[in-house]
């Protein structure tokens, strides 16, 4: 025992004190079969650890790195008999047990915890429990004295809230016994009196501050065994009474701070050393042996000279000290202010490129990113460094992932336990079949999701399963828009074609379910039933165990059983880990699902293991403490004020908020000595982000208080080299990437997007946009001159979306929309469209808007209740007028549906035209708005008219082609040479297919208007982006590859199209003026 002892090593480095321990774990244990005993911060610590050992003693074997909790449970486990294996004071056990507490807790017992507890649901309940033993393991930690008093009968504090803590503490103790940490921690400080059952020796390693509770623990320890602490200490000096500057100020008042003996000896280190300082004071009054072995940084650098400076309490610029001069060429200190998170992780991908090509030495393991919240910036790095030219990949990954973010199964399997309390809305129903272990399951391939997707979404599907479940929310009982209502008409389509006319008892069959659809409609079918029947087997109250067993036949039922088997493990071992805790715990009330929920997502949401680290990569990762082991560069971004430091509000009946101890953890000022730990971690740089400026209106935004004094420290304690001036540190990035002064010399500025510098180097010319397809196609087979009325007239709608779709096979409007989470409350301007052709096509009698009101409720068109008959009342109505003229208008007699079967030229046209009546064909239309609210013939549905009309004229019959809308009504008269002008429109089909044409119906109709000067430019004008509104170019993705060019694709052989179709059009219109006082 007297030659067993306490021993410190300090260090400003942990490359020293990695040495200082391969030196102590050098000599063997006694037995080959014995562990090396470090305990270490945390698993980051332990993985960079064991690569340093490696690296000195040429294997590390045999090493057991523990945390600290786990490391002193074992040696309670060896010196005190009886200790149980498994902690029942766990945070978890004693959630389960004071969730039963609360419910049996006499509400008046306190009247805030009364009256939230008087109406809180099993969540809001568990969720209390939940902090209030978050609150109970803290104080075994951190107040041992104040849990041990409680169960002796006293109260110790004399809060408010602390009699009804008391209470349920003794409670817990009551029912599962004594065997409680702080229990435990005091009868191990009796007990020790032998080194039987301790380690051989023991190490800790890196931890910047302990619990005083711990610290006893390795003080008593180290009476039988040698207790080595590897200590980092970023100062050689005495700090221990240095203060901040601005507590100096508030001890001295107006009295000189000199006279009291107030110094802060540096300020950085006064202001962020608080943490370390505590935890350095109480290892340091053990008096106990000390091998130090500081180094000065080897940079004389400006990142050197702050962490010399740091290292022997100095502060240049004070006490007489001079300033310290740097080169104006120094990059070793970086800050950037950006518009936005994404900015600043593009501009760290511009450093970070910059700096491997300045340093060919520099490995991307040398290089460590943290930001406070590593799921905000996940997303914006996977698409800055995941999805660039080889050119600029640098490998990188991301640590600290919640297990929801990095498995999608894992999270769909929460989204399923989830479903039970949402609205199983479509969009979350069809999310999960994005998983491909839910698709095989059903049987169902990723090449199905955009039919199934446009199903649920033309059978009106938005959320519910019935009309019964609708109403136990309180709603009314509505079938409409829910799953079972259009489930039922995707299976009446599939069994019989509709028109989309006639209901089925009462059900409107949905289109577009065809025989080839059989098997994915059946399993779809399938799905949504399981789905659907969570709301049954996901409901009422059982017991955890019960809920685990149906959690497992859940996973089952979902999830192929051999998909990312590691993911399917991960959800099993949470399912059993809850499983113990009510074991545990001996927990056996009946619960519901949301507290089952709750207490499994905790366990999927803890982060991986530490594989991301010292992977030969980048790693990005969060800040937290003794996370920042040295690398040659370090990079922290997200220092914006009021996110770093980060708050920490404790509950408010938090007995240690209002008593402060040495050794007490607080979350700012964690994140003080964090901030620190990083600065005197980086060996060649430091690269500092914040969003500086908001993108909205340019308003400046304040950096963290902790970047505002790093920078205030530089401006005070340095000069560039020759000058009076401070080094500028700081550059502000532009709002855009693509900001011209990133491509210019003297821009002040760099970057590596080279596909941005060929567009805006100022030195060089645009790029001249290429098109997609500079050569002809072959002519089609001979088939293709075999063609009906409507293909023709679709090519003639427009013949660069033919050319795309019909020869090469390209539909770049199929890209599927996403499935409304809602049914509809008010109609857009495009359903008003719809609903206006739909009410011309039913005529103007009140039978018509009635008939039309029942199928558009049986397809979930409509608003549900009243409202919806109203909209379509409203807009006959509004239309009666024009319905009225139409029907006064229509010729008497029966319409035809007239056969054709023409032969012309080398062509055959085949097909049918409707609404013939003898020698007229009468059109009736809603029109299209023009925007001044006149509503006429849009132009493409004019040219359908007219390769119509010459069709029957062509055919042998004289006819004439009335054409209304509510604003336009006019004749297309005879036309004698129908054969010739459809010969030559089969012509220009024919050339159609072999290369896209420059037709654009909306714009033909400018070069015959006698307002228009110059149809050519009047055209570009509506053909591109002018003046804010989108032209037809821009709306189109297909002209936008067939045309990249733009308005300069309408040149003269768009004009001489525009009047080969239109002139012949014009020819044969002649208008009919409506009535005085004539209406719409």
């Amino acid at each position: 025992m007297e030659d067993c002892m306490l021993i410190v090593h300090q260090s400003n480095r942990l490359e020293e004190l990695a040495d200082a321990l391969a030196e102590f774990c050098r000599p063997p244990l006694s037995s080959a079969f014995a562990t090396e005993q470090v305990v270490v911060p945390n698993n980051g610590m332990a993985r960079w650890l064991s690569l340093q050992l490696a690296d000195r003693l040429g294997v590390c074997m045999n090493f057991e790195f523990s945390l600290p909790a786990a490391l002193v449970w074992e040696l309670w486990s060896a010196v005190l008999p009886g200790t149980p294996a498994r902690n029942a004071f766990s945070v978890e056990a004693m959630t389960w047990r004071l969730f039963v507490a609360l419910g049996q807790l006499p509400l008046q017992s306190s009247p805030a915890l009364g009256s939230y507890l008087s109406d809180a649901t099993d969540w809001r309940r568990f969720d209390l429990a939940r902090r209030i033993a978050a609150s109970f393991d803290q104080y075994m930690v951190y107040r041992p004295d104040m849990l041990l008093g409680w169960e002796a009968g006293r109260e110790v504090t004399g809060q408010p809230d602390e009699g009804w803590q008391a209470g349920l503490w003794r409670g817990l103790v009551a029912s599962n016994g004594d065997q409680h940490r702080a229990r435990l921690h005091e009868s191990f400080l009796r007990a020790l009196s032998s080194a039987d059952g301790l380690p051989e020796r023991l190490s800790v390693f890196g931890l910047p501050a302990l619990p005083p509770a711990v610290f006893d623990v390795l003080r008593a320890t180290a009476d039988w065994v040698d207790v080595h602490i590897f200590l980092v200490n970023p100062c050689r000096a005495y700090w221990l009474e240095s203060l901040p500057d601005r507590t100096i100020a508030k001890i001295a008042g107006d009295r000189d701070p000199a006279e009291l003996y107030l110094e802060s000896g540096n300020a950085l280190l006064a202001s962020l050393g608080g943490q370390g300082r505590d935890f350095l004071a109480m290892v340091l009054e053990q008096e106990c042996p000390q091998s130090d072995t500081f180094r000065d940084p080897e940079s004389h650098s400006l990142l050197g000279f702050l962490q010399a400076d740091i290292l022997d309490l100095q502060q240049p610029g004070n006490d007489g000290l001079p300033q310290h001069e740097v080169a104006v060429s120094d990059t070793s200190v970086q800050v950037r202010g950006s518009y936005s998170r994404m900015r600043e992780v593009e501009a760290l991908q511009d450093y970070l490129l910059q700096c491997f090509a300045d340093n060919p030495d520099l490995d991307p393991s040398d290089v460590r990113v943290m930001v406070p919240t590593i799921d905000e910036y996940a997303p914006m790095i996977e698409a800055v460094f995941g999805n660039v030219p080889e050119a600029r990949r640098i490998p990188f990954a991301i640590a600290d992932l919640g297990a929801r973010l990095e498995s999608p199964i894992i999270d769909a399997f929460v989204g399923l336990l989830e479903l039970p309390g949402g609205r199983f809305d479509a969009p979350s129903v069809l999310a999960l079949l994005e998983v491909e272990a839910i698709r095989e399951r059903f049987d169902l391939a990723e090449d199905d999701l955009p039919q199934v997707t446009s199903w649920i979404r033309e059978a009106g599907i938005r959320w519910g399963i019935d009309e019964v479940d609708r109403a136990t929310r309180d709603l009314p009982a509505v079938p409409e828009n829910t799953w079972r209502f259009g489930l039922d008409r995707m299976m009446l389509g599939y069994a019989m074609a509709g028109s989309g006319r006639e209901l089925f008892a009462g059900v409107l069959p949905a289109e577009g379910v065809e025989g080839n659809d059989a098997r994915a409609m059946g399993q779809v079918q399938a799905f949504a039933a399981a789905v659907m029947a969570l709301a049954d087997d996901l409901k009422g109250e059982r017991s955890l165990a019960s809920w685990c067993d149906q959690l497992e036949v859940l996973l089952e039922d979902f999830f192929t059983a051999d998909e990312n088997s590691d993911e399917m493990s991960a959800i099993r071992e949470a399912i059993e880990c809850v499983r113990k805790q009510a074991v545990d715990a001996a927990f056996s009330d009946a619960i519901s699902l949301d507290v089952v929920r709750e207490a499994l997502g905790s366990q999927l949401a803890a982060p991986g293991a530490a594989w991301a680290f010292f992977s030969g990569r980048v790693t990005f990762c969060t800040l937290v403490p003794m996370r920042s082991v040295p690398a040659r560069i370090v990079c922290l971004l997200g220092l914006n004020d009021g996110e770093f430091p980060r708050s920490d509000r404790p509950p408010s009946f938090d007995l240690m908020a209002d008593d402060f101890r040495r050794g007490d953890r607080a979350r700012r000022e964690d994140d003080r000595y964090l901030f620190l730990e990083a600065v005197l971690s980086a060996r060649d740089a430091i690269y500092l982000s914040h969003v500086s400026r908001s993108p909205r209106d340019n308003s400046e935004l304040p950096p963290s208080v902790l970047l505002a004094e790093f920078e205030d420290a530089i401006a005070a304690g340095f000069l560039v080299e020759g000058s009076d001036k401070p080094p500028v540190v700081r550059k502000e990035h532009r709002l855009q990437a693509f900001s011209p002064r990133y491509f210019s010399p003297a821009g002040g500025y760099f970057s590596y997007r080279e596909d941005l510098a060929a567009a805006l180097n100022e030195h060089q010319e645009l790029p001249t946009a290429k098109r997609f397809l500079t050569e002809s196609l072959p002519e089609p087979d001979s088939e293709w001159r075999t063609v009906s009325v409507a293909r023709l007239a679709r090519f003639f709608r427009s013949p660069g979306k033919f050319f795309l779709q019909e020869r090469l096979g390209i539909r770049l409007d199929e890209a599927e929309a996403s499935v409304p989470s809602t049914e509809t409350f008010v109609f857009d301007a495009l359903q008003k469209w719809q609903l206006r052709a739909r009410v011309v096509a039913e005529g103007a009698s009140d039978e018509s808007a009635d008939g039309l009101a029942r199928l558009m409720r049986a397809s979930g068109e409509l608003p549900h209740g009243a409202a919806g008959p109203v909209i379509v009342t409203g807009m006959h109505q509004d239309l009666s007028s024009f319905l009225s003229r139409v029907d006064e208008a229509r010729p008497a007699g029966v319409p035809v549906a007239r056969s054709v079967d023409l032969r012309i030229g080398e062509f055959r046209v085949l097909g049918e035209v409707e609404q013939v009546y003898g020698s007229e064909y009468f059109v009736v239309t809603a029109g299209r708005s023009n925007g001044s609210g006149k509503f006429k013939f849009d132009e493409r549905d004019l040219i359908e008219v007219w390769i119509r009309h010459l069709v029957l004229s062509a055919s042998g019959l004289p006819l004439r082609t009335r054409c209304m809308a509510p604003d336009e009504d006019f004749w297309l008269g005879e036309e004698p040479e129908a054969k010739e002008l459809l010969e030559d429109l089969l012509g220009f089909y024919w050339e159609g297919l072999r290369q896209p044409k420059t037709l654009f119906p909306r714009l033909a109709p400018k070069f015959f208007s006698n307002r228009i000067k110059d149809p050519v430019k009047s055209s570009r004008s509506a053909f591109v982006n002018s003046f804010g509104k989108s032209g037809e170019w821009d709306r189109s993705p297909e002209y936008q590859l067939l045309w990249p060019e733009g308005a300069d694709a309408l040149n003269d052989e768009f004009a001489e199209n525009s009047c080969r179709l239109w002139g012949p059009i014009l020819a044969r219109r002649e208008e009919i003026k409506k009535p005085r006082g004539g209406k719409k």
